[in-house]
C-alpha cells in the first residue's frame, strides 16, 4: 500500500512538473510568428513524459532539460524568424500656403506621417525643410507691396524675392535717398524683375525711357507683361517695367539738428587704422545703396570711437539716423554712429581710440536696436570692412 502510495505522489509530482514545464512553453508560444511551432513541441513534449515514465527521478531532471533545449531552439529561431525593424516615427513641417498678406510668414505646422517614409541617410549638415534654395521661383509679372517688419533690411527683403536690393531701392523714392532709413510698418513697392520701375511722365518716349536706364527699346518691349510696340502710345501715369535697368543713387540729404563743431585743424590723434565699434551680429553689409555696415546687438550696448578723433556733431538726425554721432579723425577720415540710445560725449570733446561714446539703440528710421556705422574719407563713403581688422 506504502510502496502504491509513493509511486502515486512520485507520478503526480512528475505531472506536476511536466504541466508547469509546458505552461513555460505555452507562454513561449504566444509570440507573434511562433505559433508554427507549437505541434512540434507538444508532440515532443508527451514523447518525452512516456518515454521517462518508467524513470521517475531521471524522468524529471531530462524532462526540464529537454524543456530547456526547446526553450533554446525556440530562442534562437526566433532570431530567424522574427526580425521585426522598428521606426521611430518622424515628424516633418509643411509650410501653409502663401499668404495675400505681404510682410507676414507663417510658423510651420506639424504633420505627423500615417506611414514609415523611405529613408535616405546623408553625412553632413542638416538644411532646413523648404529652404530657400529649395523653393521653386514664382514668376511674377506685376509689382506687389510689402509691408516692413522688425529685423528687415534692403538686402533681406532683395533676398526674399530673388532681386538685388538696388532693384528695391529704385523702386521706391522714399528709400533713394538713403536706402537704410526703413521703418517697422512701412510699404514698399517690390518689381517683379531686377531693374527699374518706370512711372510714365508727360514727354517720355520709349527711347527716352531706354536712353535714362541704360538700356535697348527692345529690352523693353520684349517684356511681355509691359503689353508694348515700339508704336505704342505711352500714357501718364503708366507704369513701365526697364528689366536690366540702372539708376544713379541719389546722395543722402542731412538736416542735422544738434551741436555741430568745426573740426579742428591740429588735430594729430589719430592712428588711421581703425577697431571695431561694436559687438554683435552684421546685418547688413556695404553696397552701393547702403556704403556701411550695420551692427545689432541689444539696446544699451557700449559704442566706441573706431579711431582717436574730435566729436564734431551730438544729436538728433531728422533724415532717418536718429541719435547720431560724428567724429572727425583730422586726417580726411570721419565716422559716423547712428540709431544711438544714448550719449556719453558732447560736441567738441576730444576722444580716444576704444572710448566709450554712446549706446547701441533704434532711433530714427530703423527696424531694431542695432548700430549704423560709416567711414568717410574726404567727403565719400567706405566700405567699413575695407578698413576694420
Amino acid at each position: 500500500m506504502d510502496e502504491h502510495t509513493d509511486e502515486y505522489a512520485i507520478e503526480k509530482r512528475r505531472s506536476s512538473t511536466d504541466e508547469t514545464s509546458i505552461e513555460a512553453v505555452d507562454a513561449l508560444l504566444t509570440v507573434p510568428r511562433l505559433a508554427q511551432w507549437e505541434r512540434r513541441i507538444r508532440v515532443l513534449a508527451r514523447w518525452g513524459r512516456q518515454k521517462l515514465h518508467d524513470e521517475p527521478l531521471l524522468g524529471r531532471l531530462t524532462s526540464h532539460a529537454t524543456v530547456l533545449s526547446i526553450i533554446a531552439l525556440i530562442l534562437i529561431f526566433s532570431q530567424w524568424s522574427m526580425v521585426v525593424p522598428t521606426f521611430a516615427m518622424p515628424t516633418i513641417f509643411a509650410e501653409e500656403e502663401r499668404p495675400t498678406a505681404l510682410g507676414y510668414r507663417p510658423l510651420p505646422q506639424a504633420v505627423t506621417l500615417t506611414e514609415p517614409p523611405a529613408f535616405s541617410f546623408t553625412w553632413g549638415p542638416i538644411r532646413e525643410e523648404n529652404s530657400p534654395e529649395e523653393k521653386p521661383a514664382i514668376e511674377r509679372t506685376e509689382p506687389v507691396v510689402y509691408i516692413v517688419r522688425a529685423g528687415d533690411t534692403p538686402i533681406s527683403i532683395a533676398e526674399r524675392f530673388g532681386l538685388s536690393p538696388e532693384t528695391i531701392v529704385w523702386a521706391n523714392t522714399e528709400l533713394e535717398e538713403n536706402p537704410a532709413l526703413l521703418r517697422i510698418g512701412q510699404q514698399l513697392i517690390i518689381p517683379p524683375v531686377d531693374g527699374v520701375l518706370h512711372t510714365v511722365k508727360a514727354g517720355d518716349t520709349l527711347e527716352s525711357i531706354a536712353r535714362k536706364y541704360e538700356v535697348s527699346v527692345d529690352d523693353i518691349i520684349n517684356w511681355e507683361p509691359n503689353h508694348l510696340t515700339r508704336d505704342s502710345q505711352l500714357v501718364v501715369g503708366q507704369q513701365i517695367m526697364v528689366p536690366g535697368g540702372v539708376k544713379p543713387f541719389t546722395r543722402p540729404r542731412v538736416a542735422l539738428t544738434g551741436q555741430m563743431v568745426a573740426p579742428p585743424s591740429n588735430f594729430t590723434g589719430a592712428t588711421g587704422r581703425f577697431i571695431w565699434p561694436a559687438t554683435g551680429v552684421i546685418t547688413q553689409y556695404s553696397w552701393s545703396g547702403h556704403v556701411a555696415l550695420d551692427i545689432a546687438n541689444l539696446t544699451g550696448t557700449p559704442i566706441y570711437a573706431a579711431d582717436a578723433g574730435v566729436v564734431i556733431y551730438v544729436g538728433w538726425d531728422n533724415t532717418g539716423y536718429g541719435n547720431m554721432i560724428l567724429i572727425d579723425h583730422g586726417n580726411g577720415f570721419r565716422t559716423r554712429y547712428a540709431h544711438l540710445s544714448a550719449f556719453n560725449v558732447s560736441a567738441g570733446q576730444q576722444v580716444s581710440k576704444g572710448a566709450l561714446i554712446g549706446r547701441m539703440g533704434s532711433t530714427g528710421r530703423s527696424t531694431g536696436p542695432h548700430l549704423h556705422f560709416e567711414i568717410i574719407y574726404n567727403g565719400v563713403r567706405q566700405n567699413p570692412l575695407a578698413y576694420l581688422p
